[in-house]
C-alpha cells in the first residue's frame, strides 16, 4: 500500500503531517511517498492552497490539517471493499 503526501518546503502543516503519517505506519504497514507540489506546475496549480494533501490510489484522503483518526478509519473500510 502506497500514500502520497504532496507537500512543500517550508510548511509547518506538511512537517507534522508527515510526523503523523510517520507514526501511522507502526500501525498500518505502508510507503510513504512525498511530493513536492513546486516541482510539477500541475501539482502547484491543484494543490497550492491545499497543502499537506494525503491520497491513496488518487483518493484524497485528507489535506490541511490533517486528521490521523479519519485517514486510518478510511484506509480500513477501503481495505475490507
Amino acid at each position: 500500500m502506497e500514500l502520497v503526501l504532496y507537500t512543500r518546503k517550508q510548511c509547518p502543516l506538511c512537517a507534522e503531517a508527515k510526523e503523523q503519517l510517520q507514526r501511522l505506519q507502526r500501525e498500518i504497514p505502508f510507503r510513504l511517498i512525498e511530493k513536492d507540489i513546486e516541482s510539477c506546475d500541475a501539482w502547484t496549480e491543484k494543490y497550492g492552497l491545499m497543502i499537506p494533501v494525503v491520497e491513496y490510489k488518487g483518493e484524497m484522503l485528507g489535506y490541511g490539517r490533517i486528521h490521523l483518526f479519519a485517514i486510518k478509519e478510511r484506509l480500513h473500510e477501503i481495505h475490507e471493499q
